[in-house]
């Protein structure tokens, strides 16, 4: 019983890494796609008044 015990443990563990290491992706993947976006929405305005001059 002590083993499973130790054998739950340590997946419990790696359990934690992994919700770790996606949750730092999925907040790393929603910054680099806002940033993305507003660079992009700020070069288009960037053209249109070059545009309009």
């Amino acid at each position: 019983m002590f083993i499973f015990t130790i054998l739950f443990g340590i997946l419990a563990f790696f359990g934690l890494i992994i919700i770790t290491i996606l949750n730092s992706m999925v907040l790393v993947g929603i910054y680099y796609f806002f940033f993305k976006r507003a660079r992009l929405y700020l070069d288009m305005q960037k053209e249109l008044e070059g545009l309009k001059k």
